[in-house]
């Protein structure tokens, strides 16, 4: 399963670790910061991308001006029936509640977006790879080979 990992650029070292731990549990994950490279056309790779991937983990955080990029991606996913179902918002604040940027509001309570304090991040992850099928493949196979 290919995880496409959608975050604002400001929270890039959080989307680094996200991509670790899914990849820990058995995800091909598609992180921009490892994919593009300077000269690339970003738009091109990222709609072919999101074109080859099969579900979404979307890292919001209090980052209102970073958001657009996101909103982006998140409406093509939520527009495409290969992602049917494999939207995993995630909220990662330290705060108990959090201002996003506007554009997001409708989407965010639509989908039952969770929030996670940035430790909690690593578990939350773990169980969005269970929920896609794959953590409990993987963790057999590796039990098996040894």
């Amino acid at each position: 399963m290919k995880v496409f990992l959608s975050h604002s650029a400001k929270a890039a070292g959080f989307a680094l670790k996200a991509a670790g731990v899914l990849r820990e549990q058995g995800l091909d994950v598609w992180l921009a910061e490892e994919q593009v490279m300077p000269g690339d056309n970003y738009a091109t790779l990222i709609g072919e991308a999101l074109g080859s991937c099969d579900a979404m983990v979307v890292l919001l955080t209090p980052d209102k001006d970073d958001a657009q990029m996101t909103n982006y991606e998140m409406s093509y996913a939520l527009g495409e029936p290969n992602y049917r179902k494999k939207v995993f918002p995630l909220i990662v604040t330290n705060h108990e509640s959090m201002a996003v940027s506007k554009s997001l509001v409708p989407w965010i309570y639509s989908n039952r977006t969770q929030t996670v304090r940035p430790a909690g991040l690593g578990a939350k992850l773990k169980i969005i790879a269970q929920a896609l099928g794959v953590a409990s493949e993987h963790t057999a196979t590796v039990t098996a080979a040894r």
